[in-house]
């Protein structure tokens, strides 16, 4: 499994996590524009599976807070309300690393889909 600490030292730090993986498949120095929409595709990843996590580490009650704390601000990061609710549970933040250097290591083993991604996006912005 990667070993993601670096990224993980003072909270977690995406761009970093993102940069890594587009490195390691050699996706690191593709034009601006085209790396900004595999940024966004990969954080969509990223932001999935930290969801999943999150969400499994709270209570039903703590569903329906979230659901309202969403509905009285519909502006709020879904994420950052999850991660305050899930602060209660003191395995979270192993769980979260162990399911992001899953994630880091799914992708790089799936950079051919990573690849074609990248084509598809080059072929678009034509």
């Amino acid at each position: 499994m990667a070993d993601i600490s670096q990224f993980t030292k003072n909270g977690f730090d995406v761009d970093g996590f993102i940069e890594a993986i587009l490195k390691q498949i050699g996706l690191d120095s593709v034009e601006a524009g085209l790396k900004e929409r595999l940024f966004e595709e990969i954080g969509k990843r990223v932001e999935f599976r930290i969801m999943n996590v999150v969400m499994s580490s709270i209570s039903p009650e703590q569903v329906r807070e979230f659901e309202q704390l969403i509905k009285q601000n519909p502006e709020a990061e879904p994420i950052e309300v999850l991660l305050d609710l899930a602060q209660k549970d003191s395995d979270l933040p192993e769980r979260l690393n162990d399911a992001l250097a899953k994630l880091f290591d799914e992708i790089v083993k799936d950079a051919d889909e990573v690849t074609k991604l990248h084509k598809k996006l080059s072929e678009d912005e034509k």
